[in-house]
């Protein structure tokens, strides 16, 4: 009886594994025509569970691009990541897999790198590419970054602003260790005060010395149109026919406050245009200059301190 069954048993159980496989292939291609609707309508998170799915019924390595592109429009890099690497090591002759690694490698470039940030003394503030944002922590840190060059800045009561340029590598630890110096205006005492020294690449001088400028440029330009108008007045007071009809002292004299009042203003409006014009290319001859000097840590500060004994207006800074 065995050597009859055996010759009807094979046929059927490959029949039951063929209708099994055309089911699971069924299905597979069912999840991902669901997971290509919801990733066209923006339901990422949707369709990354359709093609999970669909992988885990049939690990084709195609499906492993699109739950890469999926994760990144859910912001999962690292994920993304890791499905590129494998179909790039599952098909390293598809013609995809050389994009497809090289789309891993731009988004390990993206991911936040940890680098801890140290300073003696310790307890600094420390600041990101810009120093007016929020502080991303307190020394020691760990701060997030991504690759490339940044900008560090460290604020400390007391200490100057401390400026550190760093290049973060994509790969191994990375930390940035700074010593503070001490600020010249002490911020200690009775009723004593500092402003914090600001950075030159924060700082408004510039803006101010734009806007101090074109101010001036425009009183001197009323001031101008005033002495035109003064000069108009006399000629009408020059002019004036004390015969004609009509014609009065009174008039006559209205002319001539018109004149003199057009030049007080004029003259007014003059002095306040070359003060402008003066402190605006003061300005601006001081930030150039600065510039010019190559150094790009240039900071500044006033202060002042007061008590019994004596008292001090002091500015310090670095050029």
């Amino acid at each position: 009886m065995a050597t009859h069954a055996t010759p009807v048993f094979v046929p059927t159980a490959h029949a039951q594994q063929d209708q099994q496989d055309a089911e699971t292939a069924k299905k597979v291609l069912q999840l991902i025509r669901e997971g290509n609707t919801a990733f066209d309508e923006e339901k990422y998170e949707t369709a990354f569970d359709k093609y999970e799915q669909a992988y885990e019924l049939y690990p084709d390595p195609a499906i492993l691009v699109r739950l890469g592109k999926t994760s990144e429009k859910l912001g999962n890099k690292k994920e993304a990541i890791g499905y590129y690497k494998e179909f790039a090591r599952l098909m390293p002759d598809d013609p995809a897999a050389e994009k497809l690694a090289k789309r891993a490698e731009e988004l390990e470039g993206e991911l936040p790198i940890e680098v801890a940030v140290a300073s003696e003394p310790q307890g600094a503030q420390v600041f990101l590419d810009k120093a007016m944002q929020d502080a991303v922590g307190t020394t020691p840190a760990q701060v997030e970054l991504t690759a490339g060059e940044h900008t560090l800045y460290l604020k400390k009561k007391g200490f100057e602003t401390a400026v550190k340029k760093v290049t973060i590598e994509a790969e191994g630890e990375q930390s940035v260790s700074v010593t503070l110096t001490r600020a010249m205006i002490s911020e200690e005492g009775n009723g004593g005060d500092a402003v914090a020294p600001i950075d030159a690449e924060t700082s408004n001088i510039p803006t101010y010395g734009y806007a101090s400028l074109g101010l001036g440029v425009v009183t001197l330009a009323t001031s101008g149109t005033f002495l035109y108008l003064k000069g108009v007045a006399e000629d009408d007071v020059n002019n004036y026919d004390k015969r004609a009809p009509g014609a009065s002292r009174q008039a006559l004299q209205e002319r001539k406050d018109d004149a003199n009042s057009y030049y007080d203003t004029a003259l007014v409006t003059g002095i306040a245009g070359g003060v402008l014009t003066a402190t605006g290319v003061g300005l601006l001859t001081y930030h150039y200059l600065s510039a010019d000097a190559g150094d790009d840590e240039v900071a500044w500060g006033v202060g002042a301190s007061f008590d019994a004994d004596a008292a001090w207006l002091g500015v310090n800074g670095s050029f």
